[in-house]
This record gives structure tokens, sequence and C-alpha cells, in this order.
């Protein structure tokens, strides 16, 4: 619903085959638990607003703990998404609502 918005990070591929021998490995890097979010990263553009600040419960003033806002992505054709969620069940259920959207929209 409207309340709940999710973000959502597109990258676009000339063909399939080229998201999937390109875009597969950075998509893996930024993505997920052990994602790399910030420093040497690809895809430098968008850098911060694919993580999310972590802190510790009941330490609201204490450093961030930089974790990734994507927690997994799919391919669809030629696009590498990466979809917001806490852990790859969420996010593939966010991608999974997202595609189903497009898909609806193509089919028209």
């Amino acid at each position: 619903g409207i309340y709940k918005k999710m973000d959502y990070e597109l990258r676009f591929y000339s063909n399939h085959q080229d998201a999937l021998n390109q875009g597969t490995v950075d998509a893996e890097i930024v993505t997920g638990k052990d994602s790399i979010v910030t420093g040497d990263v690809p895809w430098e553009d968008g850098e911060k607003d694919r993580r999310r600040c972590s802190r510790p419960p009941g330490q609201p003033h204490s450093g961030c703990n930089y974790t990734s806002k994507y927690g997994d992505f799919v391919i669809f054709e030629n696009v590498i998404v990466m979809c917001e969620g806490k852990d790859i069940l969420e996010s593939r259920n966010t991608c999974s609502n997202l595609l189903t959207l497009f898909t609806n929209t193509i089919n028209k």
C-alpha cells in the first residue's frame, strides 16, 4: 500500500546475457547480509542510497553499522532488479510484487 514504500535499484544492460554475465557479480557484492556497501563498491552512483544505518538496540547515539538496504536481487529480461528487504525472503517478496506489476502492465 501507499504507506509501505519500498526502494528498488534497477541496472539496465543491452541484453539478458549481459545482465547475467556482467550484472550478477556486481549485484551479489552490494546485496545481502554479507554485502559491501561502503568503500570500493561497484556502481558508485547510488552508493549512499543502497545502504541503511543499523544501530544496536538501546544505543540510539552510537555509530552506524551500515548494511545493505537490498536483501537480494532478481534478473528480469535485461535488468538487474535489487529490492529492499531485511533478508532474502522479504527482498524476494518485494521483487515479486514489482515484477507482477510489470508483467500485468505489459500484458494489458
